[in-house]
């Protein structure tokens, strides 16, 4: 007697990635809501932590875009509102005049700071979001 083994199918994977972006939504609006609370939209958080972890010498409004995954016009309307916020400072790059870096301020890093105190709230909500969620028995197996 053989046991029955499932082979995964292209449904299955459409599922998982299905699954994927649903829990990338529910992510996206549960840090949407948390970053509110700092009086801060999504995409400029993600500028200034992303300014924070990876960015020692800065990032160019292309690589923000790149890196995040937004479209250059949102990451230049973004900049734009932080740089008026005193959260980051453009400098120009030496030798390059077409070129501008963006960068933390003091401002930029101390918000980020009080954003990561308060992180446990994020990971609250972030739970209370996958608790709300009625799975497949599909996805429960995975």
């Amino acid at each position: 007697m053989t046991a029955y083994s499932h082979e995964p199918d292209a449904g299955d994977e459409v599922g998982r990635a299905c699954y994927v972006a649903v829990d990338g939504r529910r992510a996206a609006r549960a840090l949407g809501q948390w970053c509110r609370r700092f009086e801060m939209t999504e995409p400029e958080f993600q500028v200034l932590w992303l300014l924070r972890i990876e960015a020692t010498d800065g990032f160019d409004q292309t690589t923000l875009a790149r890196r995040l995954a937004y479209s250059p016009a949102q990451v230049s309307a973004t900049v734009e509102r932080l740089r008026t916020q005193g959260r980051i400072v453009q400098r120009a790059i030496e030798g390059d005049r077409r070129r501008n870096l963006w960068h933390l301020t003091t401002a930029g890093s101390t918000v980020i700071a009080e954003m990561l105190r308060a992180a446990p709230d994020l990971c609250s909500e972030l739970l209370k979001a996958g608790d709300r969620v009625s799975t497949s028995p599909r996805r429960e197996a995975a």
